[in-house]
């Protein structure tokens, strides 16, 4: 199955979105959404279907928050049908894209948790692009030799400290 990670700056909290089909309404996406963390932090998975009354959906706030990556101010936000996954996002206006993310799950009483992860706005570059690649290669709209093969998180670090001439964490000597 194609997924794709969102790894915090320090690699300590992801955030694994898996597009699946909605249960509901074949037409339309939804997500398997994880949380894992170091230790025993792991949340999930929980449906969030994309909600029609939403201004965005999910691969619209990640492409919205990639066109901005520079800076904005205020908050972004998105969230599933329910409301058992949402997601807002602000910048330090420096180097950060902060995710606030909050998941219910289970029987009543619902578990919650509430996070926040500073990521590198860089990371938004092609999330949209391969959520929606991935997500219409469920829905049968794209073969799945199509998808773009799957980076590791440590590859991805190196790429982009590469893009920007630094040395990735673990290969400096300072």
């Amino acid at each position: 199955m194609s997924y794709v990670d969102i790894v915090s700056r320090f690699g300590e909290l992801t955030m694994r979105l898996e597009p699946v089909v909605d249960p509901e309404e074949s037409e339309r996406a939804a997500w398997n959404v994880r949380i894992t963390g170091k230790g025993p932090l792991q949340a999930g998975p929980v449906l969030a279907r994309e909600d029609p009354d939403e201004p965005q959906t999910l691969l619209e706030f990640f492409d919205d928050i990639n066109a901005e990556q520079r800076g904005w101010d205020g908050e972004k936000r998105w969230q599933s049908l329910f409301g058992n996954v949402k997601i807002t996002a602000d910048h330090d206006q420096v180097n950060s894209v902060r995710l606030y993310i909050e998941m219910r799950g289970g029987p009543v009483p619902q578990w919650v948790l509430n996070i926040q992860s500073h990521t590198d706005p860089g990371l938004f570059a092609q999330l949209g692009l391969k959520l929606d690649i991935y997500m219409r290669a469920v829905l049968g709209e794209v073969g799945e030799d199509e998808a773009p093969a799957r980076i590791s998180p440590h590859d991805a670090a190196a790429i982009r400290a590469a893009s920007r001439h630094v040395d990735p964490p673990w290969e400096r000597k300072d």
